[in-house]
C-alpha cells in the first residue's frame, strides 16, 4: 500500500497588504505518490557571503538545471526535485549561480544547508550528491545512497554542514545538487530549504523587469517570448494584457529579448537591473511586411506601390526589397536589389525607374532619393546606349548605325 500523509493548512490573511502566511503541519514525513507534499521552509540568517533562501523561484535568481527539461522544482521557501515524472536512468542536476570567494582563506567559512531527502521504496541505485565546481574541476562533498540509507534529515530540513571550503579562496565557484541513478520513482523528493556561503563579502541583491510589449497600433500582444540574457533566466510569456515581468533578477546589465512568431524579434542591450528597484522596458513589434507585390506592366505604363517598413524602437533595423521582371521579354528591370539599415524614425526609398544596377549597402547616411525620370521617351526610344551625369545634368546616348545623337537634360528632366 502506498504510504499516506494527512496535511493540515492554516491560512492568515493580513488585513494590510494582503499578505499570506503558512503553517503547514505534518502527521508523517513519508507520502503518496499522488498526494501534493509541501515542507515548511526553513528560514536562515546569512551573517556575510552568498545566501539562498529560495523565496523567488530559483529559475529568475541565476539557478540552472541540467538537462533543461530535468525534474528540479520551486515552491516558495524551497527547491526540491521530484519523483514526477518517472525518468528512467537519469542524472539530474541544480546548478547555482557563480559565487567569487575572496583571495583569502581566513575569510572564507562554512557551507551550511538545509535540506532533507525523502526516500520512497526499495532503490536501484540512486544517488544524491552535493558537488562544489570550481576553477580546478568539480569535488564531492555530500553523498547520500538510497541502496544502502532510507531518508536523510527531516522534513522541514537538517543542516548538512562542510567546513573544508578555504581550498577554494580566490576562486570562482557554482554549488551542484546532483542526483542519478535507475529511475525517479524510487525516491519521493529531495527538498533543498536553503543554502549558506558564509564568508567576508556582500549578500547578493536583487531588482525587478516588467514592461508592456504592443504592436505598432498600441495594440497589447499576448504570449511574447520574453528572455533575459538567454539562458541564465527562464523564458516569461505576456498576459492578454502585453504584461510581463521577471521578479527578481539579479543586479547587472541585461541583453533582453522580445520574440513571437510572425513579429519581428526585438533585442534591448545593457538594460540596467538595480538592486531593489524595478527596471521598465516595454517594447513594440511589427507584423511582418509582405513578402512579394505583384505589378502586370503594358509597355508605356507605370505602377507605384508604397511599402512603409515601420521602426518603432530605439534599434536599427535590418530591411531589404527587390525588384524583378517575371518574364523573359526584354525590360528596364532586371534584378535591382537593396539592402539597407534602417534607423530610428528615418525613411529609406526604392523606386520602379531605377536601373538593373546592384546596389551595395555603404556604412554612409541613409540615402533617399532625390529625382528620377524617364530619358528614353524624349530620345525617340530608339534606346539608350550610355549615361552619364556630371556637372547638373544627365548626358544621354543613343542606339544608332549611321548617326548616333547625345542628349542633354537637367535635374529637372528638360
Amino acid at each position: 500500500m502506498k504510504k499516506i500523509i494527512l496535511i493540515c493548512i492554516l491560512l492568515i490573511f493580513h488585513s494590510f497588504g494582503y499578505g499570506l502566511s503558512n503553517s503547514i503541519l505534518s502527521a508523517n514525513n513519508q507520502h503518496d505518490k499522488n498526494s501534493t507534499y509541501l515542507p515548511p521552509p526553513q528560514n536562515l540568517s546569512a551573517v556575510g557571503g552568498y545566501h539562498e533562501s529560495f523565496d523567488e523561484d530559483w529559475a529568475t535568481t541565476g539557478w540552472v538545471q541540467v538537462p533543461a527539461d530535468g525534474n528540479w522544482q520551486w515552491s516558495p521557501g524551497y527547491a526540491y526535485l521530484s519523483w514526477s515524472p518517472t525518468v528512467t536512468n537519469y542524472d539530474m542536476s541544480l546548478i547555482s549561480p557563480e559565487i567569487i570567494l575572496p583571495d583569502d582563506p581566513l575569510e572564507i567559512s562554512d557551507i551550511t544547508i538545509s535540506m532533507f531527502i525523502d526516500d520512497y521504496s526499495s532503490d536501484t541505485g540512486e544517488l544524491m550528491e552535493i558537488w562544489i565546481m570550481h576553477d580546478g574541476g568539480e569535488t564531492m562533498i555530500f553523498q547520500w545512497d538510497l541502496d544502502i540509507n532510507d531518508d536523510w534529515g527531516v522534513s522541514g530540513g537538517a543542516d548538512f554542514i562542510y567546513s573544508d571550503t578555504s581550498q577554494f579562496a580566490g576562486q570562482t565557484v557554482q554549488i551542484k545538487f546532483r542526483s542519478s541513478g535507475g529511475s525517479t520513482y524510487n525516491f519521493n523528493s529531495w527538498y533543498i530549504y536553503d543554502v549558506l556561503y558564509e564568508f567576508t563579502g556582500v549578500i547578493p541583491s536583487y531588482g525587478a523587469l516588467e514592461g508592456i510589449v504592443v504592436d505598432y497600433y498600441c495594440e497589447p500582444i499576448e504570449s511574447v517570448r520574453v528572455t533575459a540574457n538567454n539562458v541564465e533566466y527562464n523564458p516569461v510569456y505576456t498576459n492578454e494584457d502585453g504584461y510581463y515581468t521577471i521578479d527578481s533578477m539579479a543586479v547587472g546589465l541585461y541583453d533582453i529579448q522580445y520574440f513571437k512568431d510572425g513579429y519581428s524579434e526585438v533585442w534591448y542591450y545593457d538594460v540596467v537591473i538595480d538592486s531593489g528597484n524595478t527596471t521598465v522596458q516595454n517594447a513594440v513589434l511589427w507584423d511582418f511586411i509582405p513578402q512579394d507585390i505583384y505589378a502586370y506592366l503594358s509597355p508605356g505604363d507605370s505602377s507605384t506601390h508604397t511599402v512603409t517598413i515601420p521602426n518603432y524602437s530605439d534599434e536599427p533595423i535590418e530591411w531589404s526589397a527587390s525588384i524583378q521582371q517575371s518574364t523573359k521579354l526584354k525590360g528596364k528591370f532586371l534584378c535591382n536589389d537593396f539592402h539597407r539599415e534602417k534607423n530610428f524614425s528615418l525613411t529609406a526609398e526604392t523606386h520602379q525607374e531605377q536601373s538593373s544596377y546592384k546596389h551595395k549597402p555603404s556604412s554612409d547616411e541613409l540615402w533617399d532619393i532625390l529625382f528620377c525620370y524617364d530619358v528614353d521617351t524624349p530620345t525617340g526610344g530608339v534606346g539608350i546606349a550610355g549615361a552619364e551625369f556630371g556637372n547638373g545634368c544627365f548626358l544621354v546616348s543613343e542606339w544608332g548605325y549611321s548617326t548616333r545623337n547625345v542628349f542633354k537634360f537637367d535635374v529637372d528632366g528638360n
